[in-house]
């Protein structure tokens, strides 16, 4: 998650201050220079925010073993992560492989839906102003 942090507060500062500095000089205030002028060019950035806290929230583990006392509770994550040995003590590979894919799934259409912003934010992101 702290990744994820770092790579936002990088994107905003690559962001050009000139706009800033030209919407304030035409008498924008600092809510309308936000609006209009940061956020829209910011978009693939927090598109690309968006998707990694998805994924990280999706992919969570620790925390639904911990706050869920039953196992009908439970996310599908920590769910196939209890999987192991748990029938005869045999590892149902087969149970545990369509669970995985049924868990990629939600992923994998996010990502289509978002993928020209991820592509741009993570491009954005790594040009030097």
């Amino acid at each position: 998650m702290l990744q994820v942090f770092f790579y936002s507060d990088n994107f905003f500062i690559s962001l050009p201050r000139d706009l800033d500095n030209a919407a304030r000089i035409d008498g924008a205030n600092e809510f309308r220079v936000f609006w209009s002028i940061v956020l829209p060019n910011a978009k693939q950035g927090l598109f690309t925010l968006a998707l990694f806290n998805f994924m990280n929230n999706w992919n969570d583990l620790l925390w639904p073993l911990i706050m869920t006392s039953k196992s009908d509770d439970r996310t599908l994550i920590a769910g196939l992560s209890l999987l192991n040995g748990s029938v005869g003590g045999a590892i149902p590979y087969g149970i545990m492989m369509a669970g995985a894919v049924i868990a990629a799934i939600p992923l994998v259409i996010i990502f289509a839906f978002v993928q020209k912003q991820f592509v741009e934010g993570v491009a954005m992101s790594g040009m030097k102003g």
